[in-house]
């Protein structure tokens, strides 16, 4: 899930606000009713997996990185998982190396089989 970090901002901060709240509800209110969520994760372990291609889009990789702050000021611990498929197929496909991708159905994951010219030395 991706947070708006302006919607959260204090009603007369430069940039967010009561402005940005849904019709009808002030950022008091709206931090009232967060507030048990808050509290019962607080302390908590949450792990966010960040794809590898979010990571080359500045803009986007730095307004997840300030979600994930807030999260963390808010109490929680925080895992991160970074992929690296995106990183690996641009690698793959510069050294000419050619790689399929299989599903496996039961855990609806994506693997990738190569040939022998990959292996580790």
């Amino acid at each position: 899930m991706f947070f708006n970090s302006n919607f959260y901002q204090a009603p007369g901060s430069k940039s967010g606000g009561a402005e940005n709240a849904p019709a009808g509800y002030s950022f008091v209110e709206m931090f009232r009713n967060a507030a048990p969520y808050i509290a019962s994760h607080r302390g908590a372990v949450m792990t966010f997996h960040i794809p590898g291609y979010v990571v080359s889009q500045t803009k986007l990789f730095q307004s997840l990185m300030d979600d994930i702050m807030e999260v963390w000021l808010l109490g929680v611990k925080i895992v991160i998982v970074c992929g690296c498929s995106a990183q690996v197929d641009e690698r793959l496909k510069r050294e000419n190396i050619y790689t399929e991708k299989r599903r496996i159905l039961a855990s609806k994951m994506d693997v990738r089989v190569s040939g022998p010219e990959v292996s580790v030395q």
